[in-house]
């Protein structure tokens, strides 16, 4: 499979391609930034699924942006959509960049805030997001000890990264 992007210039006379990055891309997640006219944002992804990159794109001016960008030479790259939050103009992006699946913090021009999560366990998604309070509601796995490490929990995290708090029971 193939794929190919793109996009008609400000006055609509011409459709441009997006140059690509590797041979065999793919397009994922392709959606205009709400907030910021003229901007597209897209992940690109190499055909071996190594590699990838979120990007931003100027329709207007043709720039290109981008932001994150994951790779593993050897091996299988997993990853989720970004989570945005408009609110505080922050976007959550997972990542098993440090060997585990993990949260990251960024401001929606791509500039690094902080980790949400970190250690040796796997936080598998976002439930829900407190915009107003800062608190990432989360699914995790493996981190609470003497248990099955498939065994899936609930936590809350702030923004910041402070305060992970177990939320559901767990046997005793």
């Amino acid at each position: 499979r193939k794929s190919e992007l793109y996009y008609c210039d400000a006055e609509g006379t011409k459709i441009v391609r997006v140059t690509p990055k590797w041979k065999d891309e793919s397009y994922i997640g392709v959606r205009w930034e709400p907030k910021e006219a003229n901007t597209i944002r897209f992940i690109r992804r190499d055909r071996l699924l190594r590699n990838l990159e979120v990007c931003f794109l100027n329709v207007k001016t043709g720039e290109e942006k981008c932001l994150i960008k994951e790779g593993f030479e050897a091996a299988y790259l997993d990853f989720q959509q970004p989570r945005d939050v408009p609110e505080t103009e922050d976007f959550f992006w997972w990542s098993e960049r440090s060997g585990w699946g993990h949260f990251y913090r960024y401001g929606k021009d791509g500039t690094f805030k902080n980790a949400v999560t970190s250690g040796p366990w796997r936080v598998s998604s976002i439930v829900e997001v407190d915009a107003k309070n800062k608190v990432l509601y989360l699914r995790g796995n493996a981190r609470e000890e003497g248990e099955n490490v498939y065994y899936q929990h609930l936590y809350r995290v702030n923004f910041d990264g402070t305060g992970l708090t177990l939320l559901d029971l767990r046997e005793v």
